[in-house]
């Protein structure tokens, strides 16, 4: 698998980091990518996400935060944000990434039928906030790395039926 999946939240120091490294370890031959519509280039990963990750054998302390931009965009098959706002925001701005662009909280139903949700950004929060972030999206990363698996494995793009 040598698919771009990047995955967009605000900052890129909580939530988007602990996806891209929770996706990196589910998915390691696929190339995993995270920035943030409003990052600070080289900010390190929240102390709060980092020890959020450690219980999931994950060591964020060298993520450095990166401002989402055109060239990321391009590269990327699929875009995964935190927020449906984020969606909107990333394909308005860059409009040839329509398409590519999903919620990462999604939950599949009986019927096989698709539920995107939000994932709330812990900053500032407890460290009870990072730990139920970091959860749901442990949660959300599986649903998804089931799906670019079975896409990866029947020879298709990463995006033809997401």
């Amino acid at each position: 698998m040598g698919a771009l999946v990047l995955v967009v939240c605000h900052a890129n120091v909580c939530r988007s980091p602990m996806a891209e490294a929770l996706l990196s370890q589910r998915l390691p031959g696929c190339s995993i990518g995270s920035a943030g519509v409003a990052a600070l280039d080289g900010q390190p990963a929240d102390p709060a996400a980092c020890d959020a990750m450690r219980a999931f054998g994950i060591d964020l302390s060298a993520h450095r935060a990166r401002r989402l931009d055109k060239r990321l965009c391009s590269e990327a098959l699929l875009v995964l944000v935190m927020e449906s706002a984020q969606r909107r925001y990333i394909e308005q701005q860059f409009p040839f990434a329509r398409g590519r662009v999903f919620n990462l909280g999604l939950r599949i139903d009986a019927a096989g039928a698709p539920a995107y949700f939000d994932i709330a950004d812990p900053f500032r929060g407890t460290r009870t906030d990072f730990d139920a972030c970091a959860a749901i999206t442990a949660d959300a990363v599986e649903v998804w790395a089931d799906r670019i698996e079975t896409l990866v494995s029947r020879g298709g793009p990463v995006i033809a039926t997401v």
